[in-house]
């Protein structure tokens, strides 16, 4: 064989590597991409908690619904003091909140996501599928009921689909994907429009009511 054919081959042969080991690369690269954000949304996640608690021990007051049948809560209150709660020494968390039931946080690090997140309290029973486009909210009752941080984006939005992928990272990172009715984190979807929730702590205020 010619030495001219022998370095095209060796040429070929070493660039067919060289493309195996970046797709490799490149594979454990995203791989280690997606790690980091789960924990770093975690750790944001851990803050909103931390927050509430410390909220909570300077008014000795419970996250307050926004009406006394509503499942939502005043989450704005971590931020502005909206109820006018004695003891308050805020804000605790967030970037901002125009309403007392939103605020801004920097959990998911895409803005049309985190200007506004909700809270709402419902049952941590199963919500009866593990997938979330048959997922059902369960009321809470007296010896059961769960805050959890909500968001929710409709089709339309150009963040949708991240935001069901921060749905999948996350349950993953807690809950070694049960599903969406199950576990820390979970997912429904209403009409076009898909909500995630993650557990914050239990509604004492209903538990104790």
């Amino acid at each position: 064989m010619k030495k001219g054919a022998m370095f095209g081959l060796d040429a070929r042969i070493a660039l067919a590597i060289f493309g195996a080991l970046s797709v490799i690369s490149g594979a454990a690269l995203y791989s280690s991409i997606q790690e980091s954000k789960k924990i770093r949304m975690a750790v944001s996640l851990e803050e909103v908690k931390k927050a509430l608690t410390q909220y909570i021990l300077d008014t000795g007051s419970y996250m307050i619904p926004e009406t006394s049948t509503s499942t939502n809560m005043r989450i704005g209150d971590l931020f502005e003091n909206y109820t006018n709660v004695t003891g308050w020494s805020g804000p605790y968390i967030g970037v901002d909140s125009t309403l007392i039931v939103n605020l801004e946080l920097t959990i998911a690090a895409d803005k049309k996501i985190d200007r506004l997140w909700n809270a709402s309290r419902h049952s941590d029973i199963s919500w009866g599928s593990t997938d979330y486009t048959l997922t059902n909210l369960k009321p809470c009752t007296k010896t059961n009921c769960m805050i959890y941080l909500r968001k929710s984006l409709p089709k339309t939005s150009t963040s949708y689909s991240n935001l069901i992928h921060i749905y999948t990272l996350l349950d993953e990172y807690y809950d070694n994907n049960d599903g969406a009715g199950l576990g820390k984190v979970r997912a429904r979807t209403a009409g076009t429009t898909f909500y995630i929730y993650l557990e914050l702590m239990p509604e004492y205020t209903k538990l104790n009511s």
